[in-house]
Parts: structure tokens; C-alpha cells; sequence
């Protein structure tokens, strides 16, 4: 008899996703954080995420795309066994939480806002016999910048 020794887990992997037309910056991240919001809505399994995010725009001079890093988070937990936080408020919380984050980037690097988007790479983490195990990726998930930027809440 054949036995593995760990856990094998199936890793589902999202089609690429473009994100336009947020009134906000608050409101563009809820709508990309909808996958984790589904996701981590399984009752009593915690949940992880391992976030990247970037800014690719077109260059001036050339039209060549510049892509910028904005932000890791590497372990981020999002719900916990037990805890009365739904995924749906979480989730709500990272976005205005990264929305912060990001205004800040922006307000410092004041990069180019035309032909540009923030790019998300999401990776989604239960926890098995203590180990942080992959099961859900969206490596391409795309908010569409407006032309100026968002106004400023």
C-alpha cells in the first residue's frame, strides 16, 4: 500500500480578472477581494492570503509597459476558526486597509496614471496538520486605473 507523506491538495487556479469603473479606490479593492470573500466563507476553516501587489504603466517615450512593486504581504490571515468576523467583513477591512496603503504609495511615487492598473497576485492558504497548504491562486487580477486616479476619500 502506497501512502503520501503529506496531505495532497488540488490548487485551483483563476482565469485572469480585470477590475474598471470603481468610484473609489476602497471600492476597486473590495470588488478584486470578492474571490476571497467567496473563498474563505467555509465556515470553521482558517484562512490565509499571500497578497503581491504592483503598478504597471505605459511609458512615455517608448509605449513600453513599466511594472512598479507596491506591497507584499506574505502571511496575512484573514479568518480564524471561531472568530465572529466573517470573510465578507474581512475581506471589507483588507480593502480599506490596502486602499490606505496604496494612497500612501501613491502620494509618494506619483507615477502615471494613464493606460495604467494595479495588479493583484492572490494566493488563498488553509491550514492542515499546521501547515499552511495553497488551495485557491488568482495570479492576474486586474484593477483598471481612472485617468488621474481615484478621488481622494
Amino acid at each position: 500500500m502506497t501512502a503520501f507523506a503529506a496531505p495532497v491538495m488540488p490548487l485551483l487556479t483563476l482565469a485572469p480578472q480585470t477590475h474598471a469603473g470603481a468610484t473609489s479606490l476602497i471600492a476597486a479593492f473590495g470588488s478584486a477581494l470578492q474571490i476571497c470573500t467567496r473563498a474563505a466563507s467555509v465556515p470553521g476553516v482558517p484562512w490565509s492570503l499571500k497578497l503581491q501587489l504592483s503598478y504597471r504603466y505605459q511609458a512615455d517615450a517608448t509605449g513600453l509597459p513599466v511594472q512598479l512593486p507596491v506591497l507584499l504581504l506574505p502571511d496575512l490571515v484573514l479568518t480564524r476558526p471561531g472568530s465572529d468576523v466573517p470573510a465578507a467583513t474581512a475581506s471589507q477591512q483588507l480593502a480599506g486597509q490596502l486602499a490606505v496603503e496604496v494612497q500612501r504609495w501613491h502620494d509618494a511615487m506619483l507615477p502615471d496614471t494613464s493606460q495604467a492598473a494595479l495588479l493583484l497576485d492572490l494566493t488563498m492558504f488553509i491550514e492542515v496538520d499546521g501547515t499552511p497548504r495553497p488551495v485557491v491562486q488568482a495570479p492576474d487580477v486586474a484593477i483598471t486605473v481612472p485617468a488621474g486616479w481615484w478621488p481622494v476619500a
